[in-house]
């Protein structure tokens, strides 16, 4: 095989590995958007939930303060740790910002919050394809 055959070879088989990669972490976001909106959903419709963090500013900014903390230490270890376990946090601060959201989303109409939620999920969901 000539040289230039060789890194037409190389070329097509990392397009190939960034290809399968991206696809894999669009459908991890498409699946993180799902949780976003389904924590920030459970605590606008379960009785009590959206009342309790707006009246317990305390609770709410402990949440919020939580998801930041995830945040710095999986950006800070995200090479020494598993994937397994970046991925767990991941989906933890896709849980926790659902419910960081909720008092947001209680201003809003639920029409307006799912068009926004499913047009994000979706753009993510059509990049994985």
């Amino acid at each position: 095989m000539n040289n230039y055959n060789l890194n037409s070879y190389n070329n097509q088989a990392l397009d190939s590995h960034v290809s399968s990669v991206m696809k894999r972490v669009y459908v991890k976001m498409f699946l993180a958007m799902i949780v976003t909106a389904l924590a920030a959903w459970a605590c606008t419709v379960i009785p009590g939930i959206g009342m309790f963090l707006a009246t317990h500013s305390w609770v709410y900014w402990g949440v919020a303060i939580l998801e930041l903390v995830l945040v710095f230490s999986l950006s800070g270890a995200i090479n020494k740790m598993s994937s397994s376990t970046a991925s767990l946090i991941f989906y933890l601060h896709s849980l926790l910002n659902g419910v960081t959201f909720a008092l947001i989303f209680m201003a809003y109409t639920p029409v307006s919050i799912f068009k926004t939620f499913a047009i994000t999920a979706g753009v993510f969901g059509a990049m994985s394809i």
